[in-house]
């Protein structure tokens, strides 16, 4: 190996390559300030322990990926919630899009009771919770969250995000995964300043729906890296339109699991023609 550089000799070489990148020689100048101080400090053993992490701290300062590289990043878990009346290829491939793109450890699906924005469900909680297992049970990194159809409706999302993020500490990232047309819709919901103090929002686009992400948060207390808006599959199946194909009789194979698909059949689910949201 070469010779062992003292501090303030590492010091001048970094000076003489980069002396012409002035933002990087402001960058550093804190440091070198530090280094300098440190290095003509009498405790010799203390100065050597200390000369590695010296080399690094200057490295970073040049390089500042290097930190990010290095570093370990915050678990991140993300929260899908819905009627899921039914569930459908839609609401797997939206979860995988955002479990991919932001480097999930998991998403949590957690079926509502009842949704106050929205209409009544056709089926029952059960029913739905049994569905969303089945859709689910292919993939790892999905969970199956009941919380919501444990409690008395109506379902608040605020309640649900403050009781993860008791159960996972600050630490863990909370991403809520919702679509375009439900963002719109945000400043209406429960308690959203609160929701929006527990967890990130992923938006994801759906065909034919629209966000306007500056108006948004013009109108919430949003921080610039709270929020993203991913493109997304933007498969055009909706439950609403399941739940009409299967009232009129017509075929929903390749739309759903099949695992799903055979339940509505065995349980003979939406076979009236009744209105209901997704």
């Amino acid at each position: 190996m070469g010779e062992e550089l003292s501090v303030i000799e590492f010091l001048k070489r970094y000076r003489d390559v980069h002396h012409r990148d002035t933002e990087n020689t402001e960058r550093c100048k804190p440091i070198f300030y530090f280094l300098v101080s440190v290095s003509f400090h009498r405790d010799t053993e203390n100065t050597e322990r200390c000369k590695p992490i010296f080399y690094f701290l200057v490295s970073v300062s040049f390089h500042p990926s290097l930190l990010e590289e290095i570093m370990p990043q915050p678990v991140r878990i993300g929260v899908f919630g819905g009627t899921f009346d039914p569930i459908h290829f839609g609401h797997l491939a939206i979860a995988e899009e955002a479990r991919l793109a932001l480097g999930l450890s998991q998403v949590r699906f957690v079926p509502a009771a009842r949704q106050p924005l929205k209409g009544r469900v056709m089926a029952s909680g059960e029913q739905r919770l049994t569905m969303v297992r089945l859709a689910c049970q292919d993939n790892p990194a999905f969970h199956v969250d009941e919380c919501e159809l444990r409690r008395p409706p109506p379902s608040y999302t605020s309640v649900t995000l403050a009781s993860l993020r008791a159960e996972y500490g600050p630490a863990v990232q909370l991403w809520f995964i919702l679509g375009a047309d439900a963002a719109r819709e945000l400043p209406r919901w429960h308690q959203v300043e609160a929701l929006l103090r527990h967890t990130h929002l992923a938006i994801v686009a759906r065909p034919h729906q629209h966000v306007d992400l500056a108006a948004l948060q013009q109108t919430l207390p949003l921080q610039p890296d709270q929020v993203v808006l991913l493109s997304g599959p933007q498969l055009a199946i909706a439950s609403s339109q399941l739940r009409q194909r299967l009232a009129q009789g017509l075929p929903v194979r390749y739309q759903l699991p099949e695992a799903v698909r055979s339940f509505i059949e065995a349980e003979q689910l939406y076979q009236q023609h009744e209105e209901a949201h997704d």
